[in-house]
């Protein structure tokens, strides 16, 4: 893996999380906000933890032959490897959700 990417769908738009194996990680957001590139230590650590789990469940996704992006309260997760993307999608933690959208 190279990276992963996590897709949060809300009623107003989508977040989405790159993660990247050397650690720089954003935060994109539809409405045109975001962070771009943070690569402090905390940071690169959460990130290499996070990409560790997705490839630990790599046999888990399926392959991802489209893009599209999660509706309201879904969250996707991508990895993204050498031979292609994998992808799964599950609901989104409701409390979390919910906040969130208002």
């Amino acid at each position: 893996m190279w990276g992963a990417l996590l897709e949060t769908g809300y009623r107003k738009g989508i977040a989405t999380l790159v993660v990247l194996v050397d650690g720089t990680t954003s935060l994109y957001l539809s409405s045109g906000g975001g962070i771009i590139g943070g690569a402090h230590d905390r940071v690169a650590a959460v990130t290499r933890s996070f990409l560790a789990a997705v490839e630990d469940q790599l046999g888990l996704l399926s392959p991802d032959a489209d893009s599209d992006v999660p509706a309201a309260g879904r969250v996707i997760i991508q990895a993204l490897t050498y031979q292609g993307r994998y992808r799964a999608e599950a609901p989104a933690v409701r409390q979390a959700a919910e906040r969130l959208s208002s």
